[in-house]
Protein backbone atom coordinates (compact mmCIF):
# COMPACT_ATOMS: atom_id res chain seq x y z
CA UNK A 1 0.00 0.00 0.00
CA UNK A 2 1.03 3.63 -0.47
CA UNK A 3 2.85 5.22 2.47
CA UNK A 4 1.72 8.38 4.32
CA UNK A 5 4.68 10.26 2.82
CA UNK A 6 3.76 9.20 -0.73
CA UNK A 7 0.17 10.37 -0.22
CA UNK A 8 1.39 13.67 1.26
CA UNK A 9 3.80 14.17 -1.68
CA UNK A 10 0.99 13.54 -4.16
CA UNK A 11 -1.33 15.95 -2.32
CA UNK A 12 1.39 18.63 -2.49
CA UNK A 13 1.85 17.98 -6.22
CA UNK A 14 -1.90 18.40 -6.78
CA UNK A 15 -1.78 21.58 -4.70
CA UNK A 16 1.10 22.97 -6.79
CA UNK A 17 -0.22 21.96 -10.23
CA UNK A 18 -3.95 22.66 -10.18
CA UNK A 19 -5.43 26.16 -10.24
CA UNK A 20 -7.53 27.19 -7.24
CA UNK A 21 -11.05 25.75 -7.55
CA UNK A 22 -13.66 23.69 -5.69
CA UNK A 23 -12.52 20.67 -7.71
CA UNK A 24 -8.98 21.09 -6.40
CA UNK A 25 -10.23 21.13 -2.80
CA UNK A 26 -12.45 18.10 -3.41
CA UNK A 27 -9.61 16.15 -5.04
CA UNK A 28 -7.32 16.71 -2.07
CA UNK A 29 -10.09 15.75 0.38
CA UNK A 30 -10.83 12.56 -1.61
CA UNK A 31 -7.12 11.73 -1.81
CA UNK A 32 -6.58 12.12 1.93
CA UNK A 33 -9.77 10.14 2.68
CA UNK A 34 -8.95 7.22 0.39
CA UNK A 35 -5.14 7.35 0.65
CA UNK A 36 -4.94 4.37 3.02
CA UNK A 37 -6.61 2.20 0.36
CA UNK A 38 -4.28 3.14 -2.51
CA UNK A 39 -1.80 0.61 -3.84
CA UNK A 40 1.59 1.47 -5.32
CA UNK A 41 0.02 0.90 -8.75
CA UNK A 42 -2.82 3.33 -7.95
CA UNK A 43 -0.28 5.90 -6.80
CA UNK A 44 1.72 5.55 -10.02
CA UNK A 45 -1.44 6.10 -12.06
CA UNK A 46 -2.44 9.18 -10.04
CA UNK A 47 1.02 10.74 -10.29
CA UNK A 48 0.96 10.16 -14.05
CA UNK A 49 -2.43 11.90 -14.29
CA UNK A 50 -1.16 14.93 -12.37
CA UNK A 51 1.94 15.23 -14.56
CA UNK A 52 -0.22 14.91 -17.69
CA UNK A 53 -2.56 17.69 -16.61
CA UNK A 54 0.43 19.83 -15.62
CA UNK A 55 1.68 19.57 -19.20
CA UNK A 56 -1.79 20.17 -20.65
CA UNK A 57 -2.41 23.25 -18.49
CA UNK A 58 1.01 24.57 -19.50
CA UNK A 59 0.12 24.11 -23.18
CA UNK A 60 -3.24 25.83 -22.69
CA UNK A 61 -1.47 28.71 -20.95
CA UNK A 62 1.01 28.97 -23.81
CA UNK A 63 -1.85 28.97 -26.32
CA UNK A 64 -3.47 31.93 -24.54
CA UNK A 65 -0.19 33.85 -24.53
CA UNK A 66 0.38 33.22 -28.24
CA UNK A 67 -3.16 34.32 -29.10
CA UNK A 68 -2.72 37.47 -27.00
CA UNK A 69 0.60 38.18 -28.76
CA UNK A 70 -1.06 37.74 -32.17
CA UNK A 71 -3.82 40.21 -31.28
CA UNK A 72 -1.24 42.66 -30.00
CA UNK A 73 0.76 42.55 -33.25
CA UNK A 74 -2.38 42.84 -35.39
CA UNK A 75 -3.45 45.90 -33.38
CA UNK A 76 -0.05 47.49 -34.00
CA UNK A 77 -0.31 46.73 -37.72
CA UNK A 78 -3.68 48.46 -37.92
CA UNK A 79 -1.98 51.61 -36.63
CA UNK A 80 0.54 51.59 -39.49
CA UNK A 81 -0.10 53.50 -42.68
CA UNK A 82 -0.02 51.59 -46.02
CA UNK A 83 3.58 52.57 -46.71
CA UNK A 84 4.74 51.34 -43.29
CA UNK A 85 2.83 48.07 -43.78
CA UNK A 86 4.83 47.44 -46.95
CA UNK A 87 8.08 48.56 -45.32
CA UNK A 88 10.55 46.93 -42.93
CA UNK A 89 8.37 47.29 -39.83
CA UNK A 90 5.35 45.84 -41.59
CA UNK A 91 7.34 42.92 -43.00
CA UNK A 92 8.74 42.11 -39.55
CA UNK A 93 5.22 42.06 -38.13
CA UNK A 94 4.00 39.82 -40.97
CA UNK A 95 6.86 37.40 -40.26
CA UNK A 96 5.91 37.37 -36.58
CA UNK A 97 2.26 36.74 -37.50
CA UNK A 98 3.29 33.82 -39.76
CA UNK A 99 5.43 32.34 -36.98
CA UNK A 100 2.61 32.73 -34.47
CA UNK A 101 0.11 31.20 -36.89
CA UNK A 102 2.32 28.11 -37.23
CA UNK A 103 2.65 27.72 -33.45
CA UNK A 104 -1.08 28.26 -33.01
CA UNK A 105 -1.89 25.62 -35.62
CA UNK A 106 0.48 23.12 -34.01
CA UNK A 107 -0.82 23.67 -30.48
CA UNK A 108 -4.48 23.85 -31.54
CA UNK A 109 -4.10 20.54 -33.40
CA UNK A 110 -2.56 18.93 -30.33
CA UNK A 111 -5.13 20.32 -27.90
CA UNK A 112 -8.10 19.70 -30.23
CA UNK A 113 -10.21 22.58 -28.94
CA UNK A 114 -9.74 21.44 -25.34
CA UNK A 115 -10.56 24.09 -22.76
CA UNK A 116 -9.10 24.41 -19.27
CA UNK A 117 -12.54 23.68 -17.79
CA UNK A 118 -12.95 20.50 -19.85
CA UNK A 119 -9.39 19.40 -19.06
CA UNK A 120 -9.92 19.87 -15.32
CA UNK A 121 -13.27 18.02 -15.43
CA UNK A 122 -11.73 15.01 -17.22
CA UNK A 123 -8.83 14.98 -14.76
CA UNK A 124 -11.22 15.21 -11.79
CA UNK A 125 -13.26 12.24 -13.05
CA UNK A 126 -10.23 10.03 -13.75
CA UNK A 127 -8.50 10.92 -10.48
CA UNK A 128 -11.56 10.38 -8.27
CA UNK A 129 -12.44 7.13 -10.08
CA UNK A 130 -9.03 5.66 -9.22
CA UNK A 131 -9.41 6.71 -5.56
CA UNK A 132 -13.01 5.52 -5.19
CA UNK A 133 -12.35 2.22 -6.98
CA UNK A 134 -9.33 1.58 -4.74
CA UNK A 135 -11.48 2.13 -1.65
CA UNK A 136 -14.21 -0.18 -3.01
CA UNK A 137 -11.69 -2.91 -3.86
CA UNK A 138 -10.08 -2.72 -0.42
CA UNK A 139 -13.52 -2.78 1.24
CA UNK A 140 -14.43 -5.90 -0.76
CA UNK A 141 -11.15 -7.53 0.29
CA UNK A 142 -11.83 -6.72 3.94
CA UNK A 143 -15.37 -8.12 3.75
CA UNK A 144 -14.14 -11.25 1.99
CA UNK A 145 -11.33 -11.65 4.54
CA UNK A 146 -13.77 -11.42 7.44
CA UNK A 147 -16.05 -14.04 5.89
CA UNK A 148 -13.12 -16.38 5.25
CA UNK A 149 -11.83 -15.84 8.78
CA UNK A 150 -15.27 -16.67 10.20
CA UNK A 151 -15.43 -19.81 8.05
CA UNK A 152 -11.92 -20.79 9.17
CA UNK A 153 -12.88 -20.46 12.85
CA UNK A 154 -15.97 -22.57 12.20
CA UNK A 155 -13.84 -25.24 10.50
CA UNK A 156 -11.46 -25.32 13.47
CA UNK A 157 -14.44 -25.98 15.73
CA UNK A 158 -15.78 -28.74 13.47
CA UNK A 159 -12.38 -30.41 13.16
CA UNK A 160 -12.00 -30.39 16.96
CA UNK A 161 -15.38 -32.13 17.27
CA UNK A 162 -14.43 -34.70 14.63
CA UNK A 163 -11.09 -35.40 16.30
CA UNK A 164 -12.97 -36.00 19.54
CA UNK A 165 -15.28 -38.48 17.77
CA UNK A 166 -12.27 -40.11 16.11
CA UNK A 167 -10.54 -40.62 19.46
CA UNK A 168 -13.72 -42.14 20.91
CA UNK A 169 -14.15 -44.52 17.96
CA UNK A 170 -10.49 -45.58 18.18
CA UNK A 171 -11.08 -46.52 21.81
CA UNK A 172 -14.18 -48.49 20.81
CA UNK A 173 -12.17 -50.19 18.04
CA UNK A 174 -9.59 -51.32 20.62
CA UNK A 175 -12.42 -52.90 22.60
CA UNK A 176 -13.43 -54.90 19.54
CA UNK A 177 -16.36 -52.77 18.45
CA UNK A 178 -17.14 -52.74 14.72
CA UNK A 179 -16.71 -49.07 13.92
CA UNK A 180 -14.49 -49.26 10.82
CA UNK A 181 -17.05 -47.70 8.49
CA UNK A 182 -17.72 -44.79 10.80
CA UNK A 183 -13.97 -44.25 11.32
CA UNK A 184 -13.36 -44.07 7.58
CA UNK A 185 -16.21 -41.59 7.18
CA UNK A 186 -14.86 -39.28 9.92
CA UNK A 187 -11.31 -39.46 8.53
CA UNK A 188 -12.64 -38.47 5.12
CA UNK A 189 -14.56 -35.55 6.65
CA UNK A 190 -11.44 -34.44 8.51
CA UNK A 191 -9.34 -34.56 5.32
CA UNK A 192 -11.95 -32.44 3.54
CA UNK A 193 -11.92 -29.93 6.42
CA UNK A 194 -8.11 -29.76 6.46
CA UNK A 195 -8.04 -29.19 2.69
CA UNK A 196 -10.57 -26.36 2.96
CA UNK A 197 -8.62 -24.83 5.86
CA UNK A 198 -5.46 -24.80 3.75
CA UNK A 199 -7.35 -23.18 0.86
CA UNK A 200 -8.71 -20.46 3.15
CA UNK A 201 -5.29 -19.76 4.69
CA UNK A 202 -3.77 -19.43 1.20
CA UNK A 203 -6.57 -17.12 0.10
CA UNK A 204 -6.19 -14.96 3.22
CA UNK A 205 -2.46 -14.65 2.50
CA UNK A 206 -3.23 -13.49 -1.05
CA UNK A 207 -5.56 -10.86 0.40
CA UNK A 208 -2.79 -9.72 2.73
CA UNK A 209 -4.95 -10.65 5.70
CA UNK A 210 -3.38 -10.58 9.15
Amino acid sequence: MASHKEIADLAKLVQDVLPQSDKKKRIIIILLKTGKFLTKENLTGLNKLVLEIKERLSELGELKKIEAKRKQILARMYDLDPIQVQGKEGNEMKAQIDDIRGRLTSLSSKLKNTTEEKTLQEFFEKFTNICVNAEEEETKKIEKGRKLEAELNELFGKSDDLRGKLARLNEELKKGEKVGGELAKIREELNTLYQRRREIVDELKRLGWG
